[in-house]
């Protein structure tokens, strides 16, 4: 049996932004997409990146959580709950050390 995930509103004042991320291995592309909405649904934001040249699926993943904080940043938003499939991303961006796999912060 499968469950449904709902989209569940932030509290006001903030605003919510979701983004994911597709990858195509034999072309090497990714497609980036993020929407920003506010505590009625509202859209108040959306923002589309096709990419080229994307190693493999994590590096597609990073590349989605960074081109939406850019379009948040960008769009003056200040109070913004993020949502999207950062759980393999967040440990590599607030990580102190430098880990095997090469993908780690830049100092």
């Amino acid at each position: 049996m499968q469950s449904t995930v709902r989209w569940s509103p932030p509290v006001h004042p903030l605003v919510k932004m979701n983004f994911d991320a597709g990858f195509r291995l034999g072309t090497l592309e990714s497609c980036s997409g993020a929407v920003v909405r506010d505590n009625e649904g509202m859209v108040l934001g959306p923002c589309v990146h096709f990419n080229a040249n994307v190693p493999d699926s994590f590096a597609a993943e990073a590349l989605a959580c960074f081109q939406a904080l850019s379009f948040v940043r960008d769009m003056d938003f200040h109070a913004v709950e993020v949502e999207g499939d950062w759980w393999t991303v967040l440990p590599k961006l607030v990580a102190t050390k430098i880990d095997s796999s090469g993908i780690s912060p830049m100092e």
